[in-house]
């Protein structure tokens, strides 16, 4: 090779150096930029969801104090008095009493309730500090009716009939007809179960029963049987296709 061509060779290899150089130099700038702006909008949707967990966990303590807020209400007539708000100190002897009590009256006096029980103060304790442990000023009610009978709706007033309102929300009860109610359950297949609703389940209708029929994917017993509500109170059950002859034998062994 002449002296001319190398040096011709070696200016072309050092100009193609300058040039993948340059392109190289350009490609990784163009890379770092497209990183940059990838890092942005990461660092941007960490902020949006550091902002939305945060929402979140407010939303929720939000929800809690709230339950807890209901809850606490429910005996708020105990739990004020226990913190002093309605001016009078609780009796050391309180718990003692109001378990007693609720042996001897262990039910609702306004619907005959035996779940969420609470003890009502007919008068309240902080004006008749002296009836605080007497039984005569005592009456049981459950939740619903401790503040809508025993304090018309709002914790701060005082019912001076409640034991007479309680008593007529009883009585009415008692005289409500109960709507004889049938309620089949049925899986989705089964051919004794669909037989009695095309064939038995209309006269059961006509005759003024209520019927509901409750289709179930699975069941410890076999389909169809029944639960039953006559229209005097009495509650029992019915394995198989349910006649005349059977509902009267289950009947009888309910009462």
């Amino acid at each position: 090779m002449s002296k001319e061509l190398r040096i011709l060779t070696i200016a072309a290899l050092i100009f193609l150096s300058f040039f993948a150089y340059g392109t190289i130099k350009k490609e990784y700038a163009r890379i770092s930029t497209r990183v940059e702006t990838t890092q942005a909008k990461v660092d941007s949707l960490a902020d949006e969801l550091q902002a939305t967990t945060a929402t979140i966990h407010a939303a929720i303590k939000s929800i809690t104090d709230r339950f807890l807020a209901v809850e606490l209400e429910v005996d708020e007539d105990e739990q004020l008095a226990d913190e002093g708000l309605f001016g009078a100190a609780r009796s050391s002897k309180w718990s003692a009493v109001r378990r007693d009590f609720l042996k001897l009256h262990p039910a609702c006096e306004a619907c005959g309730s035996t779940d969420d029980l609470n003890v009502h103060h007919i008068q309240p304790f902080n004006v008749a500090p002296e009836l605080e442990l007497d039984p005569t000023n005592l009456i049981t009610l459950c939740r619903k009716h401790h503040f809508e009978v025993g304090h018309l709706g709002n914790w701060k007033s005082a019912n001076a009939t409640v034991r007479e309102d309680a008593a007529k929300i009883r009585i009415g009860l008692s005289r409500q007809v109960t709507i004889p109610t049938i309620i089949m359950h049925s899986g989705y297949s089964c051919g004794p179960c669909n037989a009695w609703i095309s064939t038995r389940m209309p006269a059961y209708i006509r005759q003024g029963w209520r019927v509901e029929v409750v289709k179930e994917l699975d069941s410890a017993r076999a389909w169809p049987w029944y639960e039953i509500t006559d229209a005097d109170g009495t509650e029992f059950e019915v394995d198989g296709p349910l006649d005349n002859a059977k509902f009267q034998a289950a009947k009888a062994r309910a009462k």
